[in-house]
């Protein structure tokens, strides 16, 4: 089978949906300080959205079992549809609590939608071993790349459209893809495998489990992820009320961000010829901790240049991680597997939320940041110590070791 015609279609999905996604880094957040001007509320949105998906884990992961790519899509992104276009009532609402409660359960059900259309594309790339690898490069590459446009021109749309525009223009881009993704990603429904019928809805997390490098990669998804949720559900209130940046600072901010989270979706492949994928992952979390460390530096340049190593680093290890679960899951069992290991990344997050909405101001960002950084050094040391250090053990370099594995 030609691949080419495969990508190029998961390539077009992706990018509307990442355009989507930019409401979660970037619009609703911004969206909640515009009505809202308070930290507690942006950092309750990202709290509920980990928190909304983790509640619903167990029958999101039995969902995902033996659904065809597309209806994964048609079901994420047409509710998301519904979702951006409810919110566009919510400045007529008032300052009130119905205000902070739509926008809360917005952000959280966002998230659920979010993760099933992630699952469709990833459980729907195509190849083997190595292939998989570089097709997932490539897919992340047209991701960040959107996200290098997206990001800035949703601070624009935002700050000269007004948030309501914005709203109608992300529900375009999510319902689009509702309608045209079942007509472009594989129809067909994986055989179900003899050991895990479709009633078991555990199956994704049983699953999960019992391959060693497949939970270290969830269990260091979940300590990054609290500590991400630490920095990022600030960083915006930073940027606008700590630093007083403008619109057009902030888009400049996000642009050398998203600049740095493409270099990381191009340096991936070229490092796998040379090292092993144990050695490029703690290297990759160190380089997060000194991005982060960065931001002890009370200035625009420090907030771009740290987050933008934060963003290249954070997006090599996706790479790497997506890789090595298409690599290590079988293909019918992949879609409940990627749910299960996204709802133990988010687990923390909410704990995270919690501690920005209560103690964020008191705490002080330097703080906030500095756990941030702890944090990441954290997940270094996870990294160099579980079973993921030894996964291309025997072999000059991870191109080796996954050639091998497909053969």
């Amino acid at each position: 089978m030609n691949l080419n015609p495969v990508i190029l279609r998961l390539s077009t999905l992706i990018s509307i949906t990442t355009f989507a996604d930019v409401a979660t880094p970037l619009v609703l957040p911004w969206y909640g300080y515009d009505l809202g001007h308070s930290l507690a509320l942006m950092a309750l949105m990202f709290m509920s959205e980990a928190l909304i998906p983790v509640g619903t884990g167990i029958w999101l992961s039995s969902l995902t079992r033996n659904r065809p790519s597309g209806r994964l899509m048609r079901f994420g992104q047409g509710f998301r549809t519904i979702i951006f276009s409810s919110l566009v009532i919510a400045p007529i609402l008032g300052q009130g609590w119905i205000l902070w409660f739509m926008l809360v359960i917005g952000s959280g059900l966002n998230g659920l939608c979010s993760i099933l259309s992630e699952a469709s594309i990833q459980s729907a790339i195509p190849g083997n071993g190595s292939e998989i690898t570089v097709n997932a490069g490539k897919l992340q590459r047209v991701s960040t790349l959107v996200k290098s446009a997206g990001i800035p021109m949703g601070a624009v749309m935002i700050s000269f459209f007004g948030p309501s525009l914005t709203m109608i223009a992300l529900a375009a881009g999510a319902g689009i893809t509702g309608i045209m993704g079942p007509y472009w990603m594989p129809s067909k429904v994986p055989e179900a495998a003899p050991d895990a019928m479709t009633s078991d809805r555990w199956f994704g997390f049983r699953k999960l489990w019992s391959i060693p490098a497949i939970r270290s990669l969830s269990l260091q998804a979940m300590v990054g992820n609290f500590g991400y949720t630490i920095v990022m559900s600030g960083f915006l209130y930073y940027l606008l009320d700590g630093l007083s940046l403008v619109s057009l600072e902030v888009s400049v901010v996000y642009l050398i961000i998203a600049a740095g989270s493409a270099l990381g979706s191009i340096i991936v492949v070229p490092l796998l010829r040379r090292f092993t994928r144990g050695q490029l992952y703690p290297a990759f979390l160190t380089g997060g901790f000194l991005g982060l460390m960065l931001l002890q530096i009370r200035t625009p340049m420090a907030a771009a240049l740290g987050e933008g190593i934060v963003g290249l680093c954070d997006t090599a290890w996706v790479i790497l991680s997506i890789g090595v679960r298409l690599e290590l899951i079988r293909k019918e069992d992949r879609a409940p597997v990627l749910v299960a290991s996204r709802l133990i990344s988010n687990s923390l997050v909410a704990v995270a939320g919690i501690i920005v909405a209560i103690w964020g101001l008191s705490l002080g960002f330097p703080a906030l940041f500095g756990i941030g950084a702890a944090v990441k050094a954290m997940e270094a040391i996870m990294a160099k110590t579980t079973a993921v250090s030894g996964i291309d053990r025997g072999s000059c370099c991870a191109k080796t070791a996954m050639a091998q594995s497909a053969s």
